[in-house]
């Protein structure tokens, strides 16, 4: 079953990765979860930030949308 998460929590959870890699340089970017890896995923996308699915062999002209990801968005709103 997927966890699901509050805004506050996701946006709690991304902090503490950016903070792991900010405290411990290099050394912090293996210190960070799979969870903390997924929420920050997620707030990119949320602030804007366009996928680039991995088959994608061209980035998008516009990778960045003003008003954030629609997936998540999605997301966001049902948790």
């Amino acid at each position: 079953m997927v966890e699901r998460l509050s805004r506050r929590e996701v946006l709690e959870r991304a902090a503490r990765g950016v903070g792991r890699i900010g405290e411990y340089g290099e050394r912090g970017i293996t210190m960070v979860t799979m969870q903390e890896i997924e929420a920050m995923a997620l707030m990119l996308a949320a602030l804007g930030i366009v996928p680039i699915a991995p088959d994608q062999s061209k980035a998008p002209a516009r990778l960045f949308e003003p008003n954030g990801c629609a997936s998540a968005e999605f997301y966001l709103a049902v948790a």
